[in-house]
């Protein structure tokens, strides 16, 4: 089982940093992933689909905040 550690931001003006470390303290094995994308971008839903994508059963995709997921 993985754990993939996402971290994203909506451009490479701000840091992840801060994602970054609250992620790694929470899950220390978790394998992070990081990237700049709009939070009312339309490909939203092709970059959560990728990310499940990389998942066996049983693996896990962390996030720090739900607004780092998708915005309604």
């Amino acid at each position: 089982m993985k754990t993939f550690l996402i971290a994203r931001c909506s451009s490479p003006s701000q840091s992840l940093k801060s994602q970054i470390a609250e992620l790694q303290t929470a899950y220390p094995d978790g394998e992070v992933i990081s990237g700049y994308r709009s939070g009312v971008s339309s490909k939203n839903k092709e970059a959560l689909q990728g990310y499940i994508d990389l998942c066996d059963p049983n693996d896990k995709l962390v996030f720090l905040r739900l607004s780092r997921v998708a915005r309604s």
